[in-house]
C-alpha cells in the first residue's frame, strides 16, 4: 500500500508543475509589420532558412535567439510597429543588431526588432501596440534589409524556455510560422491619436472662426457650419482628433476641382505621453474662396511621417455670387431730385435728397441717383440720358479697391443734367462688375420737364 501511495506522489510530481511552466504568459503579440502586408518569412524559429534563398541553417536564430523570425526586404523602408505596448530601449551602432530597439512588455517578457534604418522612438518612450519604432533597414550584420525579430523572457529566447513555449504570433503559434510561407499581418498602425468621424461631422467647414479654450474644457466648435458658400467668402476647416499622446503635426492640402492648390502646416510638440491630451484641433482658413467644388484634405504626423492618404476629409461647394444686389425699394431706386444727394460717414454712407421729385421746370438741374447693395467685386456704372427717345451723352465712373472678401454694404452713382429742356427725359444706368456691361439697362430713372 505504501508503494502505491509512493507511486501517485511521483506520477504527480512529474507531470502536474510541467504543465503549468508551459502557459505562456506574456503580450498578446501582433506581426510587427503593417496591417494588410502580405509578408514572406525568410528565416523561422531555430534557424531554417527559406528555400528560395538557399535553404540551410541560420546560426543567428538559435541559442539564445532561437524565438525569433525574419521577414523579407521587400518592404525595405517600411515602418516597424510595435508587436505589443511597453516601454523601449533604443540602441544604436551595434555590430550584430545594427540599429534595434527592444520593447520591454512587463513580467518580463520582451521583443526585439533588429537591423533598422531609422530609428523614431526615444530611449524610456511608452510606446503602444502598432506604434512605430522605426523603420526596416540593413544595418549591423546583415546581408540584405529585412526586420529580425525576436521574443524573449528574461532576456532569453532559448528553445525549451518554458515560458515562451505557447507563445502565439497574430494567433499562431510562434513555432508553427514556417520559412518561405507568407503571413497577413493585423497589427493596426497606433498614430498617438484617435479618429473620430462622428457621423461625418468631423471634420466639417464653416463661415466663422472656431472658438473655444479652457472655458469650454478645450472644446472648439463654430456657430455657422455649413457645406455650401459664396464666392469671396472665408471659409475654415475644423478637424479633431482625440486621446493624443505624443507630440504631432497638422497639415491641410487644399483642392478646387480636382486641382491642388496649396498647403499649410502646423505643429504641437509639448504633449506629455503619460497623461496626453483628451483632443487637439486644427482650424485652416481660406480666404476670398472662388467658385468650385473644394476639398481640405487633413493629415496628422505623430513621430512617423504623414501618412500618403489622408486622416479626414471635409468637401464643401463655393457658389458664384452676384457682385450686388438691385432693389427697387417700392420704385424709389433709382430716383430724380432738385438738390445733390448728400451723405458720407456721419450716414453711415448712405446718400439722400430731399428734394425727391420726377418733374422739373425747363433750366433746372436734374440729379439722378442710383443705389445697388452688397457689393464684392470692383464696379463701374454707366449713364445713358435720353431726351423724347433721342440719346443725348453719357458718361461713366468706376470704383475701384473693393475687398472681395468683406465688400461695401452699399455702393452710390449721381449723376446731373444742367439746363433741362422741356420733354420726356430718361436716365439709363448700366453697372459692369467684371462682367462688361450689359445689353439692358439695370434700370431707369424717368422725368418730365415742362
Amino acid at each position: 500500500m505504501r508503494v502505491l501511495n509512493l507511486w501517485f506522489i511521483i506520477w504527480g510530481w512529474v507531470f502536474l508543475p510541467a504543465n503549468s511552466m508551459a502557459a505562456y504568459s506574456g503580450p498578446q503579440l501582433k506581426i510587427p509589420m503593417k496591417a494588410g502586408d502580405s509578408i514572406l518569412l525568410t528565416v523561422q524559429a531555430g534557424g531554417r532558412v527559406a528555400d528560395v534563398l538557399g535553404g540551410g541553417i541560420d546560426p543567428f536564430h538559435t541559442g539564445n535567439s532561437y524565438f525569433s523570425l525574419d521577414f523579407d526586404d521587400r518592404y525595405a523602408g517600411d515602418p516597424v510597429l510595435a508587436a505589443a505596448s511597453g516601454a523601449a530601449t533604443v540602441y544604436r551602432g551595434q555590430t550584430g543588431y545594427g540599429n534595434y530597439v527592444v520593447v520591454d512588455h512587463g513580467g518580463r517578457y520582451s521583443t526585439l526588432y533588429a537591423h533598422l534604418n531609422q530609428i523614431i522612438v526615444q530611449n524610456g518612450q511608452s510606446v503602444r501596440q502598432g506604434q512605430r519604432l522605426g523603420t526596416i533597414g540593413n544595418t549591423g550584420q546583415s546581408s540584405g534589409s529585412h526586420l529580425h525579430f525576436e521574443l524573449k523572457y528574461s532576456g532569453r529566447g532559448n528553445d525549451g524556455n518554458m515560458a515562451i513555449e505557447g507563445a502565439r504570433l497574430d494567433g499562431l503559434n510562434w513555432e508553427s510560422y514556417r520559412a518561405g510561407q507568407r503571413y497577413l499581418s493585423t497589427n493596426l498602425e497606433y498614430t498617438g491619436f484617435l479618429y473620430r468621424p462622428d457621423g461625418g461631422e468631423n471634420p466639417h467647414a464653416c463661415a466663422d472662426q472656431p472658438a473655444g479654450g479652457a472655458d469650454t474644457n478645450w472644446t472648439y466648435s463654430c456657430r455657422d457650419q455649413r457645406e455650401s458658400f459664396e464666392s469671396g467668402e472665408t471659409v475654415w476647416g475644423l478637424f479633431r482628433i482625440d486621446e493624443v499622446f505624443s507630440d504631432h503635426r497638422f497639415k491641410v492640402e487644399t483642392f478646387r476641382d480636382g486641382v491642388f492648390q496649396w498647403e499649410w502646416t502646423a505643429g504641437w510638440n509639448d504633449v506629455d505621453e503619460r497623461w496626453g491630451w483628451r483632443h487637439a484641433y486644427f482650424w485652416p482658413r481660406l480666404d476670398n474662396a472662388s467658385p468650385g467644388l473644394w476639398e481640405f484634405h487633413f493629415f496628422v504626423d505623430s513621430g512617423g511621417g504623414f501618412a500618403t492618404q489622408p486622416t479626414g476629409v471635409i468637401t464643401f461647394e463655393v457658389e458664384p455670387r452676384e457682385p450686388f444686389v438691385f432693389s427697387e425699394d417700392g420704385g424709389t431706386n433709382p430716383q430724380t431730385c432738385a438738390d445733390e444727394p448728400t451723405g458720407g460717414a456721419h450716414t453711415n454712407w448712405v446718400y439722400s435728397c430731399r428734394d425727391r421729385r420726377n418733374i422739373f421746370r425747363p433750366w433746372e438741374r436734374v440729379y439722378g441717383l442710383l443705389r445697388i447693395d452688397r457689393v464684392f467685386a470692383d464696379h463701374c456704372f454707366l449713364v445713358q440720358t435720353y431726351r423724347n427717345g433721342s440719346y443725348q451723352w453719357q458718361w461713366e465712373w468706376c470704383n475701384r479697391g473693393i475687398d472681395p472678401n468683406w465688400g461695401w454694404e452699399h455702393a452710390y452713382f449721381r449723376v446731373s443734367q444742367d439746363n433741362a429742356q422741356v420733354g420726356e427725359w430718361e436716365f439709363r444706368f448700366f453697372v459692369n462688375a467684371g462682367q462688361g456691361y450689359s445689353a439692358s439697362p439695370l434700370a431707369a430713372a424717368r422725368f418730365t420737364v415742362r
